[in-house]
């Protein structure tokens, strides 16, 4: 065997852990949760095992990614929530009160699907992931 084979086989174990690890760290799918009416907004909430009361709905342009919308990004990604997708088109967000807690729970939404959730309260700037299922 020449040198450049033998390069090649000593790359090689290298080579396969790198592509299984890029494999295994690529994104999650973003999963399509249906919020076009009250009624899957709230089952949204409850499969998390929080009830809600709705305190407002407000209509948004998604914002593109920058600094100040980097966390809120990411915590998207987390979750899994397709928000990026939907930077730069019209949303509305809906902020519920958790039953038996201070925390809010605030939904955004656009074009009849979840695309960004988080848990509050409403003295904190910064939101948390809703709990797991």
């Amino acid at each position: 065997m020449n040198r450049w084979g033998k390069a090649g086989l000593a790359l090689l174990p290298g080579a396969v852990c790198l592509a299984v690890w890029l494999w295994l760290s690529r994104p999650p799918e973003p999963r399509q949760i249906p919020a076009a009416t009250e009624d899957e907004r709230l089952a949204f909430l409850s499969s998390h095992g929080l009830e809600g009361t709705l305190l407002s709905e407000q209509h948004v342009t998604v914002p593109g990614e920058d600094a100040v919308f980097a966390d809120y990004l990411a915590l998207q990604r987390l979750q899994a929530l397709p928000l990026t997708a939907y930077t730069g088109r019209q949303g509305t967000v809906y902020t519920y009160s958790v039953a038996g807690s201070s925390f809010r729970a605030e939904l955004l939404c656009a074009e009849g699907m979840l695309i960004g959730a988080q848990l509050y309260l409403p003295e904190e700037a910064k939101g948390m992931p809703l709990p797991a299922q």
